[in-house]
């Protein structure tokens, strides 16, 4: 009845034209939220922020895991590469490649989890998936898009840490390049530091 009633409230009038049929598929969705949309969601006077503690739980432990796997790289970078030629490339670091696969795993299975907690109070609102240029698309290559774009964002900011790390440690670097290493080093540190602050103190 729950996931009925649910379905109900995403079948309504659309928003905009992109929307005369939103799909969303079971997987997609806690049952559990598919229980309170039909309940008590509203989303004129509930923000998706609110509609639900788990997704702030997931969200935290996923950005943790983020920011763990951040310093790892460029502490590993920087024990591995130290003393080492910067123009030496026979040295192949397996540990770091698999740290990196794991952990952007790892943030795609909870971001997907987390997803599955407000994507039905999101659609009743948005009433579409669409790509960048508002390009209409079915949830299936919305979802693959946009993990895969987040994917590839968790990748590159642990390939520049790695990067600064190397860069900082090893051999016969020019002034300017240990000048760019020095510079990333602390942007990644800016970065992460007001969210991580977020994270600690403000979340619920």
């Amino acid at each position: 009845a729950g996931e009925d009633s649910s379905t109900e409230l995403l079948n309504e009038t659309p928003a905009n034209p992109f929307a005369a049929d939103v799909h969303i598929p079971s997987c997609a969705y806690a049952k559990q939220s598919a229980k309170h949309i039909a309940l008590d969601y509203d989303h004129t006077r509930c923000s998706l922020a609110d509609f639900s503690p788990r997704p702030h739980l997931l969200a935290r432990r996923g950005a943790l895991v983020l920011y763990s796997g951040i310093l790892f790289q460029f502490a590993w970078s920087m024990y591995c590469y130290w003393g080492l030629s910067c123009t030496d490339d026979s040295f192949n670091d397996v540990i770091a490649k698999a740290a990196g696969i794991m952990i952007t795993c790892i943030l795609s299975f909870l971001e997907f989890n987390c997803m599955t907690w407000i994507i039905l109070p999101w659609q009743q609102k948005a009433k579409r998936f669409a790509l960048p240029a508002r390009i209409p698309a079915n949830y299936y290559v919305w979802c693959v898009f946009y993990q895969s774009m987040s994917a590839l964002c968790q990748v590159g900011v642990q390939a520049s840490t790695h990067l600064a790390g190397s860069m900082l440690a090893c051999n016969h670097t020019t002034n300017l390049e240990k000048l760019c290493g020095g510079i990333l080093s602390i942007s990644m540190l800016l970065m992460c530091m007001q969210p991580v602050l977020t994270i600690i103190y403000a979340c619920p």
